[in-house]
């Protein structure tokens, strides 16, 4: 499944972690000035300084008037090194001295993107309260902040994106929605937060899929649930002809099952293979 696959295989905010490590070691050892103000991969003295989570360091590199924006080889700018580990104080820092909420890597993705993906709230908080838009999209896979927050699970990320006016109903390449990011992940808390704000739990995306489908593919009964108390259409169907009970039934997911059961969802339903959830419940334990 192309939506499930492309989210389930992110690599790059994980990846991205060895640079900041690394300089935060070099940092320990240096005074502020004692950086080339760019060095050859494009990394500056105040890139180093957010890192290590020194706002001292970093206050006098402003005062000093050293370039906000100045992005590494990598597109990575100092204010996206002080938010991938929750430097608050380098952040708020960089901000209040102007630094672009909106800068985004070569990848496409802005500081709220790193800060969103990791839970830190507060710098979230302090960017979506400096304009970082909430709505940016990223380049390679159009995900959003709030997908991004979805799907690692980071709720209360989720809650500010929502109080700040993120979309829900902004889809991705393969036209999957935050709520769907949630609902395939299991984060239970997210999907409550997300259906508060009475986002449209039957969208569809390229594959067929809906976000009740994804909860009952991976077994995440809580979900499930969740989406039946808002009256979530138990009857569509993806590319193979499988709803939501047909997928949960395949994939063993015995609350799933249950769940939808108790819905009154038709047993019937015959999918491209000649199979329904009927047919296949008889050799089962249910």
């Amino acid at each position: 499944m192309g939506g499930a696959h492309a989210f389930h295989s992110r690599k790059e905010d994980q990846s991205e972690r060895t640079p900041t490590l690394h300089m935060a070691s070099k940092c320990q050892q240096k005074k502020p000035f004692e950086f080339p103000n760019v060095a050859s991969d494009g990394l500056t003295a105040l890139m180093f300084a957010t890192a290590s989570g020194d706002s001292i360091r970093v206050k006098a590199l402003i005062e000093a008037q050293f370039a906000l924006n100045t992005a590494s080889n990598e597109g990575w700018t100092a204010l996206m090194y002080a938010v991938i580990d929750g430097q608050y104080q380098c952040a708020l820092a960089l901000l209040t001295a102007g630094c672009d909420a909106n800068q985004a890597s070569n990848k496409g993705w802005t500081a709220l993107m790193f800060a969103v993906s990791h839970g830190h709230v507060a710098c979230t908080h302090a960017l979506l309260q400096n304009r970082a838009d909430p709505n940016v999209v990223e380049s390679e896979h159009a995900w959003t902040p709030l997908m991004i927050a979805a799907h690692h699970g980071q709720n209360l990320c989720v809650r500010a994106l929502l109080k700040f006016g993120s979309d829900t109903r902004m889809v991705d390449s393969m036209h999957w929605t935050a709520l769907m990011a949630a609902s395939f992940n299991g984060h239970d808390a997210c999907v409550r937060s997300l259906l508060e704000e009475a986002v449209d739990p039957n969208m569809v995306d390229m594959d067929g899929y809906t976000a009740l489908m994804l909860s009952g593919l991976r077994g995440h009964d809580g979900c499930v649930r969740l989406l039946l108390e808002v009256a979530s259409d138990t009857s569509p169907k993806n590319l193979h002809g499988n709803d939501a009970l047909l997928l949960s039934v395949l994939y063993g997911h015995n609350e799933c099952v249950l769940a939808l059961l108790e819905t009154r969802v038709s047993s019937h339903t015959r999918n491209i293979f000649g199979q329904t959830a009927a047919s296949l419940l008889s050799f089962g334990d249910f």
